[in-house]
């Protein structure tokens, strides 16, 4: 916000401006009439769930193109997900890092709280 000049040295002392004080106004009543009244818990839980739902899509293209590289057939394509899931838990058991670091690490990158 602009201040207008006095003679006291501290800027943060300086009244506000008349013109910003005017766009200040302006601006409070712009914000108040295109309010949406929409929550923004709601708008975090919404941005989540689509979240959620593309990670989804991207694990299922992820199986089905590890399905053609293995040559599964169309009938074959559930089996294959149960054996590779059970092949993907081992790894994971495996792994050097304990899945609470790995899981915390991945949570840290999101904000939907």
């Amino acid at each position: 916000m602009k201040r207008a000049p006095t003679t006291d040295r501290n800027r943060a002392r300086w009244p506000t401006h008349a013109l910003w004080q005017q766009v200040g106004s302006v601006v409070a009543v712009d914000l108040q009439e295109n309010c949406s009244g929409v929550l923004p818990s709601e708008v975090i839980e919404t941005n989540r769930a689509e979240h959620i739902r593309m990670l989804d899509r991207q694990i299922l293209g992820l199986f089905v193109s590890r399905a053609a590289a293995s040559e599964v057939k169309p009938h074959e394509f559930r089996d294959f997900l149960d054996g590779h899931i059970e092949a993907i838990k081992r790894q994971s058991n495996e792994h050097p890092v304990p899945i609470g670091e790995r899981l915390g690490k991945a949570a840290s990158r999101y904000r939907f709280k």
